[in-house]
């Protein structure tokens, strides 16, 4: 055989390798695609590796078919409370920013103190808030470790509410985490991590996320809806050409609602938290319409919206509140705003209550 006969039968067999190798390369890059956006097993990505979900025994009373412990509303100790009793059938979910539940750098009676934990008296404070809200799912943001959220449930549970699973997210901010409770079986859990995303030139990644949990339907076993928790960049440390870190947040924003919206597809999702910014600024406004979510329009029982003061310059602001994607709003009451309590927290609770079709029906069976 000829060299050039040899040499054209080399380059033919090497031809069909490099096709081949090509086509498996294709396929593993449109695989990984596809799983990174979607996720192949459950809504899962392979590559995700989301937070545990944490189940806790009961200390007392019994669980309903919904989940939720027998009992009526537990007010606040010797507070009148403005929270309504949450009828048959209802689902109530409330947002919580706790304000450094953690061991952190903080003044306690004027004095610095550091990696200090949160103090007794802000404790309790937070405690009868969400005794007397009486929610059956919490969402909340800056917490610490599972540590301090076992640590809040057991005091809560000391004084008859119970808290059967949780989920506390893992992000590049260690101390202030986001942390979800629920009296309902969380059947399945899904964390965007560090999500990277793009502000101008750069690649920036999210701190703390976005946590999002799927439930059944109380009423239709095999039917979920999503409820979710997020806390976006604050402006704090923000300089002039930052611009208040509004690109940021949009951003942001943009990145973990398309998460959440992928993995709830067209099934009923909520997300609720601290967005740092309010509703209506433009930025804001137009990513929620572009992601084809909408602001739950929140008032306290004198009828105002606002959610997080402001100390230093005492103002008021809405920070904390409500979204949902259209399936969603047919669920959702109007949010209530719970009130803030500076001994508890510079944010106030916000809660709303779901109401499942045919839901009271199966109640009162």
């Amino acid at each position: 055989m000829s060299k050039a006969r040899k040499v054209r039968g080399l380059i033919k067999r090497s031809g069909r390798r490099g096709i081949f190798a090509l086509f498996w390369t294709l396929f593993l890059l449109a695989l990984f695609w596809y799983d990174s956006r979607y996720g192949l097993i459950d809504g899962v990505s392979l590559f995700e590796s989301p937070p545990r979900i944490h189940t806790r025994g009961l200390s007392g009373g019994s669980a309903d078919s919904a989940g939720r412990i027998d009992g009526t509303r537990r007010p606040a100790s010797g507070k009148p409370s403005a929270v309504p009793v949450k009828s048959a059938g209802t689902v109530r979910i409330c947002t919580f920013n706790v304000k450094n539940y953690t061991a952190t750098d903080r003044y306690v009676d004027g004095v610095w103190r550091s990696r200090y934990p949160k103090p007794a008296s802000e404790k309790r404070a937070i405690r009868n808030i969400l005794l007397d809200i009486d929610a059956d799912i919490l969402l909340l943001q800056e917490i610490g470790s599972e540590i301090y959220m076992d640590e809040l449930l057991d005091s809560l549970a000391a004084e008859g509410l119970e808290y059967l699973y949780y989920v506390v997210a893992s992000g590049t901010d260690p101390d202030r985490r986001l942390a979800i409770a629920s009296k309902m079986e969380i059947s399945q859990i899904y964390s965007s991590g560090d999500i990277v995303f793009a502000v101008g030139a750069e690649l920036k990644s999210s701190p703390r996320g976005v946590l999002l949990a799927r439930f059944e339907y109380p009423n239709l076993p095999g039917k979920f809806w999503f409820a979710g928790t997020l806390h976006l960049k604050s402006k704090f440390g923000a300089k002039k050409a930052d611009g208040l870190f509004n690109a940021f947040r949009s951003a942001e924003l943009s990145t973990l609602l398309g998460f959440a919206r992928r993995k709830a597809g067209a099934n009923p999702a909520l997300l609720a938290g601290d967005f740092n910014d309010e509703p209506f600024e433009e930025h804001i406004f137009n990513v929620l319409k572009r992601e084809n979510f909408s602001y739950i329009v929140q008032s306290d029982y004198r009828g105002r919206a606002y959610s997080y003061h402001w100390k230093r310059r005492s103002v008021n602001y809405i920070y904390d509140f409500f979204i949902a994607n259209p399936q969603a709003k047919l669920l959702m009451s109007t949010p209530r705003v719970y009130g803030v309590d500076a001994s508890a927290s510079d944010h106030s609770a916000v809660y709303v209550d779901l109401k499942f079709p045919g839901a009271d029906i199966a109640a009162s069976n």
